[in-house]
């Protein structure tokens, strides 16, 4: 597949069918039947028949026809492409590349995120505040680490053929969810933070491709490579 060779910058952000992204997901991870599962998806999917086919499948009802690893097939069935078959860019190459490259140990946009954002602490703190928090950390770990180990219990979709490095991702209605949690005033900056507003950097670039995806109607697939 042509998306595969693409370069880009160490972590990528690329825009995906995200409720597709779902239901493949949930075969690949969660079936107790994945062939009669993946059967039925495919048949109610024209669209990701017609994408199968287009790669050689001959028939793509079968999950023990396809000859790809577990990152390929999810890469492959729920990228969305752009004319010249690349992925769909998402943001300008400014904010995807400052995304990509993070100025701290490891590199990592979304491990920095998570190591440095923390619940907002006032005297009328509510319930619900404390549920959108706990909400808003549920959607960062879903897209750092939803494809990883310590979601699936393996390391298929990190350990790619071709080097593809699924991490996780967000379908459009939890990129949305995301967006409007990091808008609002549940979250504040650790005092541990080791970059003087490295944070507000992290999340301004995260945002940018969140609305970017947001308007395209997308879901957000996260993915590293070298």
């Amino acid at each position: 597949m042509d998306a595969l060779s693409t370069t880009s910058p160490f972590a990528t952000l690329d825009a995906i069918h995200g409720a597709l992204a779902t239901q493949v997901y949930e075969v690949l991870t969660n079936s107790a039947q994945p062939n009669e599962d993946w059967r039925r998806l495919v048949i109610q999917n024209e669209t990701l028949k017609l994408r199968l086919e287009s790669q050689g499948i001959q028939d793509p009802t079968e999950l023990s026809n396809i000859p790809w690893d577990e990152a390929v097939l999810f890469f492959t069935c729920t990228l969305i492409l752009s004319k010249d078959g690349t992925p769909l860019q998402l943001g300008d190459q400014k904010t995807r590349e400052r995304f990509g490259r993070f100025p701290h140990q490891g590199g990592s946009t979304m491990e920095y995120i998570i190591a440095n954002i923390c619940p907002s602490e006032h005297k009328n703190r509510s319930k619900e505040e404390d549920e959108i928090y706990d909400e808003l950390a549920s959607l960062l770990e879903k897209l750092a680490h939803r494809c990883t180990d310590s979601f699936v219990g393996h390391e298929h979709f990190t350990h790619g053929s071709g080097g593809l490095h699924i991490s996780g991702f967000l379908n459009e209605s939890e990129v949305q969810s995301l967006r409007l949690h990091l808008a609002s005033r549940v979250w504040t900056v650790s005092k541990d933070e080791p970059l003087d507003g490295g944070l507000a950097d992290a999340i301004r670039h995260l945002n940018s491709i969140l609305k970017a995806a947001e308007r395209r109607g997308a879901g957000i697939i996260l993915r590293y490579h070298s």
